[in-house]
C-alpha cells in the first residue's frame, strides 16, 4: 500500500465515529509585522493570521488544526507575497504513552507571477511518538508533491524528530530536527532543518520566548537561519476575555555560496486563547513555528521567516 493511502486510513482511523465529551484548546493570533532588508531601501510590511488547535475526544483520539496566512507588501514597487500553510493530523494514544497517527499539510507562495509565480507544496505522512504529563515527542516520515509538478521519477522524502518538554509549570524547551530529501535527479539534494526555543513565564501576566531555526540546502551552499525573542502580556488577570499581546524581534540571515543579507522584523501579535487550554507561545512567534511547523524542512522553513 502507498504511503498517501497509508496516512488517510491513519487519519480517518483517529477519528472516532461518534463525537463523545471532549477537550479542545488552541491560540489565534493576529499579527503586524514590519521587515527591513539590509543593504536595501526595500521594507516588506506583513498581516499574520495563525492558529493552532488540539481536539481531544478523551478516549485516546485527537485531532490537531494548524493555519498560518501571511500576506506581505513590498514596498518600492515590489511585488506582493502571500503565503499559507495548512495543516490537519491525528493521533491515537496508547495507555503507556506511545502514539502513532498521520498527517496532511500544504503550504503555498504566490509572488503575483514576478519570480516564482503561484507554487505549493503538499506533505503527508505517519508519525510515532511518546507523551506523558511533560514530555511530548514524535517521529515522521512522508512524502511531499508540488505544484506545478516535479519532472517525472523525482521523488522528494520528509522525515525528522520533534521533542517538547515542560520543564516546569512556567518553563518549557522544544526541538526539532528535520530533512527534505529530493531524489532522482541525478544525485540526492538534501534541506535540511534545525530549531530549538523555548519560554518562560514570569507571572501569569508576563512571560517571554525564543528559538533559532536554521534551513539549509547542500546543494547551492544556502543557509537561512533565523533568530527571534519576544515578550507577551497575558490580559487574563483584568479581563473576561483573555487576550494575549505580544512583541518580538527576529532577523533572518541570508547565506548563499559566501554572499550574506539580513531580515530584520519586528513582529507585534494579539492572541486569543480558544477552548480549555491555551498555547505556551504566541502562535505568529518562532518558536511556536519550532514546535508546532510543517514536516516538510522547506515549509517549515518559509514560514518561520514571517
Amino acid at each position: 500500500m502507498k504511503l498517501k493511502s497509508l496516512v488517510m486510513t491513519s487519519l480517518v482511523f483517529v477519528v472516532p465515529a461518534t463525537v463523545q465529551a471532549a477537550d479542545w484548546g488552541g491560540m489565534a493570533t493576529l499579527g503586524f509585522s514590519q521587515t527591513e532588508v539590509s543593504d536595501s531601501s526595500t521594507d516588506i510590511s506583513t498581516v499574520t493570521l495563525d492558529f493552532n488547535g488540539v481536539y481531544d475526544f478523551e478516549n485516546g483520539f485527537s485531532m490537531g488544526f494548524d493555519a498560518g496566512l501571511a500576506f506581505g507588501d513590498v514596498s518600492n514597487g515590489g511585488p506582493d507575497v502571500d503565503l499559507n500553510y495548512f495543516a490537519l493530523n491525528g493521533e491515537y494514544k496508547l495507555q503507556n504513552g506511545v502514539t502513532f497517527g498521520g498527517y496532511v499539510e500544504r503550504g503555498s507562495v504566490d509572488d503575483d507571477g514576478a519570480i516564482i509565480g503561484d507554487v505549493s507544496m503538499t506533505s503527508y505522512g505517519l508519525t510515532l511518538g511518546y507523551e506523558t504529563d511533560k514530555l511530548d515527542s514524535e517521529v515522521y516520515f512522508g512524502e511531499s508533491t508540488t505544484s506545478p509538478s516535479l519532472p517525472s521519477g523525482v521523488d522528494v522524502k520528509d522525515y525528522g524528530i520533534r521533542v517538547g518538554y515542560q520543564i516546569s509549570p512556567q518553563a518549557f524547551v522544544v526541538g526539532a530536527l528535520g530533512r527534505s530529501e529530493i531524489s532522482g535527479i541525478g544525485g540526492d539534494v538534501e534541506l535540511d532543518m534545525v530549531g530549538v526555543g523555548g519560554g518562560y513565564a514570569f507571572s501569569d501576566q508576563w512571560s517571554a520566548f525564543g528559538g533559532i531555526q536554521r534551513v539549509s540546502l547542500d546543494l547551492a551552499d544556502a543557509d537561512a537561519t533565523t533568530f527571534g525573542l519576544g515578550v507577551a502580556y497575558s490580559t487574563s488577570a483584568i479581563s473576561n476575555l483573555p487576550m494575549v499581546f505580544s512583541l518580538e524581534l527576529a532577523r533572518t540571515r541570508l547565506d548563499v555560496s559566501g554572499s550574506s543579507g539580513d531580515l530584520d522584523t519586528i513582529r507585534f501579535g494579539v492572541s486569543v486563547p480558544l477552548g480549555n487550554a491555551g498555547g505556551d507561545v504566541p502562535a505568529n512567534s518562532v518558536v511556536n513555528n519550532i514546535a508546532k511547523g510543517g514536516h516538510s524542512a522547506l515549509t517549515s522553513g518559509v514560514m518561520g521567516a514571517f
